[in-house]
């Protein structure tokens, strides 16, 4: 088994109208394979727009790890499938999200501050570990203490992945995405208020579990 511990992710948003959606994705097919010739890409996931009000395509790319990712954004070839591009689809936005769980965060368009990333998974992780740890660890007991920890870890961090963060992320997107100064009453509060959430867990699970 494979453990990648240090994935990079570069955040491509293209707005496309819809007459050329495609056009852009031919394009789109192109730089992937041209993409794909370099050392340490991983692969390249494209969402379409939410709705026709919203014509932005978002292609995530995955790299090995930052330099391996560089590589591809600086190279000449990269550059010059840009140049294909017809001027109404030719801008974009760039975001890298460097390791850490920032892959978890690719559905949005700017990377959050990393104290409201972290927020957000402490958020789904406490509950999670807690509830793993009292409904489940408890029937590992005899495959022994390391193994039992791992299975447990291994439960959480699965629920957390492909279950919980995703659809938190969602739930949380225009905290996470309020990141300028016109918003910061928008992050204090947001902030706050999942502060006072995890304060009241703590409340009711001792009271109710301990």
């Amino acid at each position: 088994m494979h453990v990648n511990t240090a994935r990079t992710s570069a955040v491509i948003v293209h707005p496309v109208p819809t007459p050329y959606a495609d056009c852009y994705l031919a394009w789109q097919q192109a730089i992937t394979a041209t993409a794909a010739q370099f050392e340490g890409y991983q692969g390249t996931d494209v969402y379409p727009p939410e709705s026709d009000r919203n014509p932005n395509w978002i292609a995530v790319l995955h790299f090995a790890d930052p330099e391996a990712l560089q590589r591809w954004l600086d190279s000449p070839q990269r550059a010059e499938m840009l140049a294909k591009l017809p001027p109404e689809i030719a801008s974009y936005s760039k975001t890298v999200l460097i390791q850490g769980f920032a892959p978890w965060f690719t559905q949005l368009l700017h990377k959050p501050p990393s104290w409201k990333m972290a927020l957000t998974v402490l958020l789904a992780l406490y509950p999670t570990s807690l509830l793993v740890n009292l409904l489940i660890t408890p029937h590992l007991q005899g495959l022994g203490r390391a193994s039992t920890i791992l299975i447990g870890n291994a439960i959480g961090i699965a629920l957390l992945q492909w279950g919980i963060i995703p659809r938190l992320t969602r739930v949380l997107k225009p905290w996470l995405s309020a990141n300028n100064s016109h918003d910061r009453h928008i992050s204090v509060l947001g902030g706050a208020a999942i502060v006072s959430i995890l304060l009241f867990l703590a409340y009711c699970f001792d009271r109710w579990l301990f």
